[in-house]
């Protein structure tokens, strides 16, 4: 479990972080946190989160990398969410890292997907439209996302200025209906089917007229 550590500003951090690399065997590289199954993967590198919570899902790739600004972000979110919730609400990380490798294996994902730059991560949760509330309150430029599963948060690519949202929630609920629509009566598929093949019919005939 992650010690409580929180941070006032990203110097503080930066500083944290250097200090405590070596004993934990995790690397700093620029902009980016770099660590592997070998590091300490019980340290807690902020608020909510150890190493370990943040180890890509890759089950063969060699290392993990994001960027400090992400995780600054995920802390702050997270400090956000427990302060008014408590912890009756855990958030949990189903996605950080990428390779690009790993990213094409994954079903809906973007080529380009800024998971393979250690600039986003998913965050599991029940409440995703209430956790995605408190993202958006931030006002922060980058991406947010909203699943049925919990919400994604990036920060966009470097020197990013401008905020994205999007809501597939929705797009699953329309999905679901035509699926509850079109499942349970075979009769009324195969009718409609028919009316389709009928009206595609007509519409022949009269374009080669």
């Amino acid at each position: 479990m992650s010690v409580p550590v929180k941070f006032d500003n990203a110097n503080a951090f930066d500083n944290q972080l250097k200090t405590d690399a070596a004993a934990n065997r995790f690397r700093i590289e620029g902009s980016y946190i770099v660590f592997d199954k070998n590091s300490n993967l019980s340290y807690p590198i902020i608020f909510g989160y150890t190493l370990g919570d943040l180890l890509t899902k890759n089950p063969v790739a060699s290392y993990t990398k994001l960027h400090k600004m992400l995780l600054l972000r995920l802390q702050l979110l997270t400090q956000q969410w427990y302060t008014t919730n408590g912890k009756n609400h855990k958030l949990v990380i189903n996605s950080s890292y990428r390779s690009p490798e790993y990213n094409k294996t994954v079903p809906g994902s973007a080529t380009n997907s800024l998971h393979t730059k250690g600039h986003a991560i998913d965050i599991g949760t029940k409440l995703p439209q209430d956790l995605a509330m408190f993202y958006r309150e931030f006002k922060l430029p980058g991406g947010l996302g909203i699943y049925k599963w919990g919400i994604h948060i990036d920060i966009g690519d470097v020197g990013q200025t401008v905020f994205a949202e999007w809501d597939k929630t929705k797009d699953e609920t329309k999905l679901r209906k035509l699926k509850d629509f079109l499942l349970p009566d075979t009769r009324r598929n195969y009718s409609i089917l028919a009316v389709i093949g009928l009206l595609g019919f007509f519409i022949f005939k009269r374009i080669t007229r």
